[in-house]
């Protein structure tokens, strides 16, 4: 891979994980319920799963083999069920709001936060595609595989850990005036009620 080829792969990457999704949602909510550092452990999980999916893709030799119409169905499925249960679990958390006061912290364990965010990605149809679609555009015909993604995959994982690291610290930063038990209840509203409807037109799109 030359270097502008790699820029350029770095460039469309940076922008992907920018852009406001389901995992974007799933992260600010955590770091205004559970705080940075548990977040960022959710976050964890995401990357864990799109190396997961990284790995599939390169074993599947170009990601041609589970791109089958019944695997894609599937995945879509499952990722849309996911959403919608992770969007009802936070409106009922914010629910719990109104039986706390400002100083109102949910309790949570680090493995579950992983496992979330782990199942989110691993689940996430826009992460699969991103493999299939776009990482064969970067790859240089007539040279090894491996070499190539042992590129990728580290590019991946650091510019997703910076992207979300980054709306997780702002998120962070706000915490204290979002910290009271009205204002996160509605926050919790709003961030479930898009995760249910990202499922919604996943499952329906």
């Amino acid at each position: 891979m030359s270097l502008p080829q790699y820029l350029s792969f770095l460039a469309f990457t940076l922008f992907m994980f920018m852009v406001p999704g389901p995992v974007v949602i799933f992260s600010v909510h955590n770091a205004l319920n559970y705080g940075r550092n548990k977040a960022l452990v959710a976050t964890l999980g995401n990357i864990t799963a799109l190396f997961t999916l990284l790995i599939v893709a390169a074993v599947s030799l170009g990601v041609a083999t589970i791109a089958s119409p019944k695997g894609l169905v599937l995945l879509r499925s499952l990722g849309a069920g996911y959403l919608i249960y992770l969007g009802v679990q936070m409106i009922l958390n914010g629910k719990k709001c109104n039986r706390h006061d400002g100083s109102y912290k949910f309790d949570i364990s680090l493995a579950t936060l992983y496992r979330r965010g782990f199942f989110m990605t691993l689940t996430n149809p826009k992460a699969l595609a991103y493999l299939m679609a776009v990482i064969p555009q970067f790859l240089m015909g007539g040279h090894d595989l491996i070499p190539q993604l042992l590129i990728m995959a580290p590019t991946i994982a650091i510019a997703q850990f910076l992207c979300i690291g980054s709306y997780v610290i702002f998120a962070h930063q706000f915490r204290e005036w979002f910290l009271s038990s009205r204002r996160i209840e509605v926050i919790n509203y709003i961030a479930g009620g898009i995760l249910m409807v990202f499922g919604l037109v996943m499952a329906f799109g």
